[in-house]
C-alpha cells in the first residue's frame, strides 16, 4: 500500500530535490520571499520594535545591558535598581547583534549615528527577513514530504508568504516572525529525524535549541516552545539511540534558557526574575502583572474577534487559511502531526484570548498569532487545488499587501482598517519606503514594478500541473468559503467604526501622519496631519441645536 511518506518522497523527487539537498524549487521560493521582504522598509518605528532596537544598540554601541541612553524614547521599559531596561524578549536582539555589529563597521554606515535607518535595515534583513524566507522554503519542503504535490505545496507556500501577516512581520523587528521560523524548523527537524529512524545527535540538539528559541524571541511564544519540546521528546521514542537523543535534545533546549537566565540574573537580580515582573509603574504595568503576566480566563468576545473580526480576525484578514481546515480536521495529514497541530492552533487562540492585551495594540492583524501561522498554513497544501483558492488568496493578499505598502501600525480602534485607515493615508501620500522609491520610482510605479516582478517570478516558479489526486472539500466547506468571501467584501464595503470612534480615528491618523512627516521631513504629510486633527476636533463638538 502506498503511504503518505512514500508519496512524499516521490513528490519531493518531482520537485527537484531529495530529503537533504536544496531543490531548485525551494531555492527559487526562498529568493522570491527574501525579495518580497527586502523590497519594503517601514520608516516609522513604534515602541514594540523600538524597544528591541534600543536593547540591541545598548549592547553593541554602548556595551551595557540597560537602555539608559534611550529610556525617554519608549514606554516599553522595565525598571530595577534605578536602571531602565527593555521589557522585550532578548532573543531577537541576541540573534541580530552580529549583523548589527558588522553593519556599524561598514564604511558608509560607520559614520552614522547609532541605529541609523541604514543599519536598522541591514540588521532587520539578517535577523527577520532571512528567517521569513527560510520558513517559506522549509514549509514547502515539509508539505511535499507529507504528501502534497510540488505545485500544491508551492501554492500554499506562496499563500503563507504573500497572504498572511507573516510577510508584514518579515519586515518588522518584532520578533514574531523569527519565532515562527525557529518553531517551524524545530518541528521539521524533530519530524524528519524521527522519520529517518537513524541516529543523529546533532540534529536532535539543533531541534531542541530551535524549540526553545521562540520563547526567547517572543514571550507569548512560550506555549509554542513547550509544545515543540513535548513533540520532540515524543518523537525521540523511535530513535535508535533514545538515551543520547534525549540528552542532546534537552541540552539544546537549555542553551536559550541559559542565556535568558544569565540576562535575568544580571539585570533583575535572579535567573527567574523576568522583565515583565519589573514593568514601569502605570496602568499597563498593573494590567500586565494581573493573573500570570497578564493571562487570565479566556474572553469569548476576544476569541471571536481573533477568529473572524474585520480588525483582528485570522480568517477575515487571511481567509486563504480557511482552506487548510478541512485537511486539518480530516485525514489528510499523519494522525500524530494533525493532532499536535490542532492542539497548537486551538491553544494559541485560547491563550491569546486570555491575555489582557490580546489585540496587540496598534498593528495590522493578530500579531501574537504570527508564530502559529506556518502550522495553520501547512494543511492548505492539501486543498490548494480547489477553485476557491484564487479568490481567497486574492482577498488575503490584497489586504496584507495594502498594509505592507502603506504602513502596518493601524490603530486598534478601527473596525475597518482598509477603508478607515490605509486608503486615506495612501491618498495623503503616506507610503512605506521601498527599493523602487530608492531607485527613483514614485508611487504607484514602485508598487506596480514590485507586483510585476513578484507575479512573474511566482508564475515561473510554479511546477507543472499534475492530475488531481485528492477529492475536493465536502460541500459544506464550499458554503463556508463562499460565506467568508461575501462577508469580507461586504464588511470592507459597508462596515464603519461606531459612535464617537470616527473622531478618535481622525486623531490617530493625525498622529500617524505627524510621525511620518517628522521622519520623512514631508510638509505635505504635516499638512495632512493638521487636517486630520481638525476633523477630530470638529467631530467631537456637539451637534448644533435644531
Amino acid at each position: 500500500m502506498e503511504t503518505e511518506g512514500n508519496r512524499g518522497k516521490q513528490r519531493e523527487t518531482e520537485g527537484g530535490g531529495t530529503a537533504d539537498a536544496i531543490s531548485p524549487l525551494e531555492l527559487g521560493l526562498f529568493c522570491l520571499l527574501f525579495f518580497a521582504g527586502a523590497y519594503f522598509h517601514h520608516p516609522v518605528e513604534y515602541d514594540n520594535t523600538n524597544s528591541r532596537y534600543f536593547m540591541l544598540s545598548a549592547w553593541v554601541d554602548y556595551g551595557r545591558l540597560d537602555i539608559e541612553p534611550y529610556k525617554t524614547e519608549t514606554i516599553d521599559v522595565s525598571v530595577h535598581d534605578g536602571k531602565t531596561y527593555s521589557n522585550k524578549s532578548i532573543g531577537l536582539p541576541l540573534l541580530a547583534a552580529p549583523a548589527y555589529w558588522v553593519a556599524r563597521r561598514l564604511p558608509p554606515i560607520s559614520r552614522d549615528a547609532p541605529l541609523s535607518p541604514r543599519s536598522r535595515y541591514l540588521t532587520r534583513l539578517a535577523a527577520v527577513t532571512l528567517p521569513f524566507a527560510l520558513a517559506g522554503a522549509l514549509l514547502l519542503r515539509l508539505m511535499i514530504r507529507l504528501g502534497a504535490s510540488p505545485r500544491d505545496a508551492c501554492l500554499a507556500s506562496l499563500a503563507y508568504g504573500f497572504g498572511t501577516i507573516a510577510w508584514i512581520h518579515g519586515t518588522l523587528f518584532s520578533g514574531h516572525e523569527t519565532a515562527a521560523a525557529a518553531g517551524l524548523a524545530s518541528f521539521y527537524l524533530s519530524w524528519s529525524t524521527a522519520e529517518s529512524k537513524g541516529r543523529s545527535v546533532r540534529r536532535w540538539a539543533a531541534a531542541g535549541a530551535l524549540a526553545a528559541l521562540p520563547a526567547l524571541c517572543d514571550s507569548a511564544s512560550v506555549a509554542l516552545s513547550a509544545a515543540l519540546a513535548g513533540y520532540g521528546f515524543w518523537k525521540i521514542r523511535n530513535d535508535a539511540g533514545r538515551g543520547r537523543a534525549r540528552a542532546a535534545f534537552a541540552a539544546g533546549l537549555c542553551v536559550p534558557a541559559a542565556a535568558l537566565a544569565v540576562y535575568n540574573a544580571r539585570c533583575f537580580g535572579a535567573p527567574w526574575a523576568f522583565s515583565y515582573g519589573h514593568l514601569a509603574p502605570g496602568a499597563f504595568g498593573a494590567r500586565a502583572n494581573a493573573g500570570l503576566f497578564g493571562v487570565n480566563a479566556p474572553d469569548p468576545k476576544a476569541l471571536l474577534a481573533l477568529l473572524v473580526s474585520p480588525w483582528r480576525g485570522v480568517f477575515f484578514l487571511m481567509p486563504v487559511l480557511l482552506l487548510g481546515l478541512p485537511a486539518l480536521i480530516g485525514r489528510r495529514l499523519p494522525r500524530a502531526e494533525a493532532v499536535w497541530i490542532r492542539g497548537l492552533v486551538a491553544g494559541y487562540f485560547i491563550l491569546n484570548a486570555s491575555y489582557f492585551g490580546w489585540h496587540g495594540g496598534w498593528t495590522f492583524g493578530p500579531r501574537y498569532l504570527v508564530p502559529m501561522l506556518p502550522f495553520l498554513a501547512l494543511p492548505v497544501a492539501f486543498n490548494a487545488r480547489t477553485w476557491w483558492f484564487p479568490l481567497l488568496f486574492a482577498l488575503s493578499a490584497a489586504q496584507v499587501a495594502l498594509a505592507q505598502a502603506v504602513m502596518p501600525h493601524t490603530p486598534e480602534v478601527s473596525w475597518n482598517h482598509v477603508v478607515e485607515v490605509l486608503l486615506p493615508l495612501a491618498r495623503y501620500g503616506y507610503w512605506s519606503k521601498n527599493i523602487g522609491t530608492w531607485l527613483g520610482l514614485g508611487e504607484p510605479l514602485s508598487l506596480i514594478a514590485f507586483a510585476a516582478v513578484a507575479a512573474a517570478a511566482a508564475w515561473k516558479l510554479l511546477p507543472r500541473r499534475t492530475p488531481a489526486s485528492r477529492p475536493s472539500p465536502p460541500p459544506a466547506w464550499h458554503a463556508v468559503f463562499g460565506a467568508a468571501a461575501l462577508g469580507i467584501v461586504g464588511s470592507i464595503a459597508l462596515l464603519r467604526s461606531p459612535g464617537r470612534w470616527p473622531a478618535i480615528l481622525h486623531a490617530c491618523k493625525g498622529h500617524l501622519l505627524a510621525n511620518a512627516a517628522y521622519q520623512l521631513r514631508s510638509q505635505s504629510l504635516l499638512g495632512a496631519s493638521r487636517y486630520e486633527n481638525s476633523l477630530s476636533r470638529d467631530e467631537r463638538r456637539p451637534p448644533p441645536p435644531n
